[in-house]
């Protein structure tokens, strides 16, 4: 097996030939740059993470590596939005690794499923990072597997969380650009039931005029589906195809075509390694709508950013629309300051303010009566004990 090289060159937006798609009556799939046997495309920004290498594709001698010149890499752009998406399995280890890493200064949305959850229900974030619950996370009975990780530094005043009640496996945001509005919708389907894709598809019938489908607006699907179909798993995977296996994706695949939805992850593209067995499957998927594809810049995965210890891989998007930066006030730097200069320039200024004078009651007493209002003290007053049986205070009226 040998996986397509999925960047383009010089952080070009390029699209798959059409020969190398798969047709389906309900979903279409798209390669997003040309294909090149034999390399494996490492994350555009892997330097950068603080993750050690590690040659995890080495353990499979069916799958050989070139090394990936950092020209054929996308740039990172301000009128890009970056999403980094994975499940991470409620490792601890693998959540800390992931938000303690440099991954802020280049991805803008962290989509999560299976995340970690400490003693209080809560999930572990950095002060870089504003997390997004389902919208039941303090009313939800089930537990809570996705959630949403926004870049701090992303403008508040321009992405808002879409509430979908019920259930605690989707999190969803919408991110409004000038170039339109992106939906970014996390989910986590249960591999023994399929209730989170009919909540998703119940919530998309109901609120069509809040999604906008139109030409400038976006919708992308991102997380663990758990389910397999030949569509995008490998053909060698038939184990995986059973009935029930087929006859729950044909629900997933109704619903990309109800929606308009296509496949953004090319085929044979694999994001799970079995722990057990070793063999890598699909059960990650990203799928946005059909006129969202043009603004694809990449859509691939990097075996070598999955964290310590982790079976799923992240899968890494990028998309070619605009991201409203929030404005950050300048700050002084004080390491860098000439303090000599500073000095001087500070004598100069206090000089110019008058000289300091005794401050008397006189001030306090002419302001008092256009301010205060006066009091009458009873005739009678009573006396009563303070709450700790201290003196006596007198009642006023």
């Amino acid at each position: 097996m040998a996986l397509p090289h999925l960047l383009p060159e010089a952080g070009r937006p390029k699209r798959h030939s059409p020969g190398n798609a798969t047709h389906h009556p309900a979903v279409t799939t798209k390669a997003v740059a040309p294909s090149l046997p034999g390399a494996v495309a490492p994350c555009p920004c892997s330097s950068s993470h603080g993750r050690p290498g590690r040659p995890t594709w080495a353990e499979m001698d069916h799958i050989t590596t070139t090394t990936t010149t950092m020209s054929s890499m996308p740039d990172a752009a301000p009128n890009r939005l970056w999403i980094w998406q994975q499940n991470l399995n409620k490792s601890r280890v693998t959540q800390e690794d992931l938000i303690n890493s440099e991954v802020f200064k280049d991805y803008d949305v962290l989509i999560l499923q299976e995340h970690f959850i400490d003693s209080y229900g809560n999930t572990k974030a950095t002060q870089n990072w504003r997390v997004v619950y389902p919208t039941s996370f303090l009313s939800c009975l089930h537990p809570i597997r996705a959630v949403i990780l926004v870049k701090t530094s992303l403008n508040t005043n321009c992405w808002a969380q879409l509430s979908i009640p019920g259930t605690g496996n989707i999190a969803a945001i919408q991110i409004s650009t000038d170039a339109g509005r992106v939906t970014l919708i996390g989910l986590y389907n249960d591999c023994q039931h399929s209730s989170t894709l009919h909540t998703l598809d119940g919530f998309l019938n109901t609120h069509k005029s809040a999604m906008q489908t139109g030409p400038s607006n976006h919708i992308f699907w991102c997380g663990d589906f758990n389910c397999h179909h030949p569509l995008w798993d490998e053909d060698h995977n038939k184990h995986l195809f059973t009935v029930r296996a087929l006859w729950e994706a044909e629900l997933l695949l109704g619903m990309l075509a109800d929606h308009d939805m296509v496949m953004a992850l090319p085929k044979d593209i694999l994001t799970l390694k079995s722990m057990s067995m070793k063999n890598w499957t699909r059960p990650d998927n990203v799928f946005c709508t059909s006129h969202s594809e043009a603004l694809l810049v990449s859509c691939t995965m990097d075996p070598q950013l999955r964290g310590p210890g982790m079976d799923h891989v992240p899968i890494l998007i990028v998309v070619e629309l605009p991201v409203d930066a929030a404005q950050q006030a300048p700050s002084f730097n004080f390491r860098m300051t000439d303090w000599d200069n500073f000095k001087g320039e500070l004598v100069a200024k206090l000089s110019e303010l008058p000289a300091p004078r005794r401050l008397t009651n006189e001030a306090l007493l002419h302001a008092m009566p256009s301010t205060a209002q006066f009091i009458r003290l009873s005739p009678c007053p009573s006396h009563c004990h303070t709450p700790r049986g201290g003196g006596a205070r007198v009642l006023v009226c």
